[in-house]
């Protein structure tokens, strides 16, 4: 079952990322009004871009119960300030980069690598077992 505050929690470590990257795209108007934000470059309301991160909370919080699920794996720092954090920061990147948000499938497979990175950062040949976790995600997730 899905812990309702873990999701919350992660959605808004996602928007703190957000949030950060728009601090260095943000412009303002002559009469000191922010012009091109994270919000205007959304152009889909306040509340939606919100929403758009909880999808990927959620699912994060999915994948992240999948991969408890086997014994192997455990927590080996702070989710949210490495995984989550990040996710947001180059969800807002792609924002300001393309106007839009990325395709669910290039945002899903991003948030599949890093939270492999994360949960086999202190294996032996790391970037063999996140590459072998990713695959196993990838089948699961079906992206």
């Amino acid at each position: 079952m899905i812990d309702v505050q873990s999701v919350a929690c992660t959605a808004t470590f996602m928007m703190e990322g957000a949030l950060a990257v728009e601090q260095k795209h943000r412009r303002y108007g002559i009469d000191g009004r922010s012009t091109h934000d994270l919000y205007t470059v959304w152009d889909n309301g306040g509340v939606e871009l919100h929403l758009e991160l909880c999808q990927y909370a959620e699912l994060a919080e999915k994948i992240c119960q999948f991969v408890m699920s086997d014994e192997e794996y455990s927590f080996p720092g702070v989710f949210d300030y490495e995984v989550s954090e990040p996710f947001g920061s180059w969800f807002a990147e792609q924002l300001f980069m393309h106007g839009a948000a990325p395709a669910i499938r290039d945002a899903t497979e991003r948030l599949l690598r890093d939270i492999a990175f994360f949960f086999t950062q202190y294996k032996d040949e790391k970037e063999f077992a996140a590459g072998i976790l990713f695959c196993k995600l990838k089948g699961q997730f079906n992206v």
